[in-house]
């Protein structure tokens, strides 16, 4: 009795296997993903290489000077979100007017740019081949422009004596005053720069 009890258990387990067996089919060679890499470790041929294009990028110069309100105005209120939006795609190198020849250097860099001596004023923006003068006049035609530039390419430094690319690989390294880097934020400073010339 015992036997022919194991041989109806035995006989019900290999059914039931064999209905579950035939319920799910089996996998097939053709379906299952293969992954085949073939690279040059020292070239890194046949590795997928990333082919974005680099973003353009407007760069600008700003003049100002600690202490005047027309210029803190544009620091901490206007060019905070135009980085925000623009992020790596701005670069303004901000240029801090102190002593005696700052102010020189200002009023050579504005005759350059056909700008009597009377009208010079801060904050001073160069972008491109314009100026814009005042916390009213960058702050209505300052975006307007780098989106003109953007879809143009982007637009590299402004031609002013003493900014070659050396200058301003130099100048990007500077530190802004502390309470710029408080108020433009510290993860931007790349982006946002500041010196003496």
């Amino acid at each position: 009795m015992k036997l022919s009890r194991a041989i109806i258990l035995l006989g019900l387990l290999t059914g039931f296997l064999a209905l579950t067996a035939s319920a799910v089919p089996p996998a097939r060679a053709q379906e299952r993903p293969t992954l085949t890499v073939k690279a040059c470790h020292i070239c890194d041929e046949g590795l997928p290489q990333e082919t974005a294009t680099p973003q353009p990028v407007v760069r600008a110069v700003l003049f100002w000077m600690d202490g005047c309100p027309h210029c803190h105005e544009v620091l901490e209120n206007v060019l905070p979100p135009l980085r925000e939006k623009y992020g790596k795609q701005l670069e303004i190198l901000l240029i801090e007017v102190v002593s005696m020849d700052d102010a020189d250097r200002l009023y050579e860099v504005a005759a350059a740019y056909g700008i009597p001596r009377e009208r010079v004023g801060v904050p001073f923006l160069v972008i491109g081949e314009q100026v814009l003068i005042g916390s009213a006049q960058i702050p209505a035609e300052l975006p307007g422009l780098i989106e003109s530039y953007l879809t143009q390419g982007g637009l590299d430094w402004p031609d002013i004596r003493g900014l070659s690319a050396a200058e301003t690989a130099r100048i990007r390294e500077t530190k802004l005053h502390p309470r710029l880097v408080r108020s433009l934020g510290v993860s931007h400073l790349p982006q946002i720069t500041g010196t003496r010339l």
